[in-house]
């Protein structure tokens, strides 16, 4: 039978099966310019003057780890590289210089990059995006609200300025003595936020402790004055989603998560070792009333699930640092990131 585009279709069905893969590559399609497509179980190949631009190597493991190669380098010098899918995607981020230097330094990938950030900015009926690199002189008074911040202090100490000298400018919060549970407590009362069905609530920061063994929060509470670590233990009472260290803590740098409404909690002791004195990133992002996402370094570290432990209530970002032993101590918060803006994009203001 003469061969022609009408039995293109028989030809395939027929056509003698490819050998199975094994550490020597075997080429499927081979062009003028080089080999175009193959397939094997080793490593992707690097044999110069062989392999075409763009070429695809196949390499076939297992279900689940299988991997795609394609040749972004020449056809003189092939440079296969991994190409990313549904299961390499993390690898690949924490792999990147840029994803690596983000989950200590800037915004964390796996954090905004399903977030609709640039809608949001662009369109402020579906939300609002705030940040503040906080490079203005603020000195607050206790009891004042100064640029959104509020500051209350316990036993008459505690504060809190900003840095503007510093690179990028910091705003820090002094414990103002030495006596255990004295210090301050942070409040941007402007920076409202609710949970409920449908919204994204996302709030990122990068801020680092001066000493172990102080007790401290980090997070989203309502906005009462009570300590939100007293006592040597976390206050449970309230509406919140955050980081804290108190006595339960297994060791004086780590820190545990709690999400709770007003009195149900899930609180979950030790999620992170963090290096004292040493910047980190911190991340919490409310999905409806459904689940809390708790992310250290652009990681997820914890996952609250059950609604019975999420706040429907008004909550804001909350900073506090209590001294618990005997030398002064200090947290500094490079930046912070807040956004609120409905899942499925649509708006939350009539225009």
């Amino acid at each position: 039978m003469a061969r022609s585009r009408y039995t293109m279709a028989f030809d395939h069905h027929n056509m003698v099966k490819a050998p199975t893969a094994t550490s020597t590559v075997r080429v499927v399609w081979n062009s003028e310019d080089g080999v175009m497509d193959c397939y094997g179980t080793g490593s992707a190949p690097t044999t110069a003057n062989t392999y075409a631009e763009g070429c695809i190597y196949r390499k076939l493991v297992a279900a689940g780890v299988s991997i795609m190669y394609i040749n972004y380098g020449t056809y003189a010098s092939p440079d296969f590289r991994e190409v990313l899918n549904a299961n390499n995607v993390i690898t690949e981020i924490e792999k990147d210089h840029l994803a690596s230097v983000a989950g200590t330094v800037g915004a964390s990938p796996l954090v905004w990059d399903e977030q609709r950030m640039l809608e949001v900015m662009l369109d402020p009926r579906k939300g609002f995006y705030h940040f503040d690199d906080f490079t203005k002189n603020s000195s607050l008074t206790a009891g004042a609200v100064l640029n959104g911040m509020l500051l209350t202090q316990t036993h008459s100490h505690g504060a809190v300025a900003g840095d503007p000298s510093a690179e990028g400018g910091i705003l820090k919060l002094d414990t103002g003595a030495s006596t255990a549970t004295d210090g301050p407590t942070l409040q941007l009362t402007d920076l409202q936020v609710k949970p409920q069905a449908g919204t994204k609530i996302v709030m990122e920061w990068r801020a680092k402790i001066s000493l172990d063994d102080v007790r401290l929060y980090m997070g989203l509470a309502n906005d009462d004055t009570t300590d939100y670590v007293s006592d040597d233990s976390v206050n449970i009472l309230k509406s919140q989603c955050g980081f804290f260290r108190d006595s339960s803590c297994d060791s004086t740098d780590d820190l545990s998560t709690i999400s709770s409404k007003v009195d149900a909690e899930d609180i979950n002791d030790t999620v992170i070792e963090a290096a004292t004195n040493t910047y980190h990133t911190y991340a919490i992002v409310i999905d409806g009333i459904s689940t809390v996402k708790f992310y250290w370094d652009g990681v997820l570290m914890e996952t609250v699930s059950s609604a019975d432990n999420i706040p429907i209530v008004a909550i804001c970002p909350i900073f506090q640092i209590n001294c618990d032993a005997s030398t002064q101590a200090y947290m500094y918060i490079d930046w912070l990131r807040v956004m609120v803006y409905d899942a499925d994009g649509s708006c939350r203001i009539a225009s």
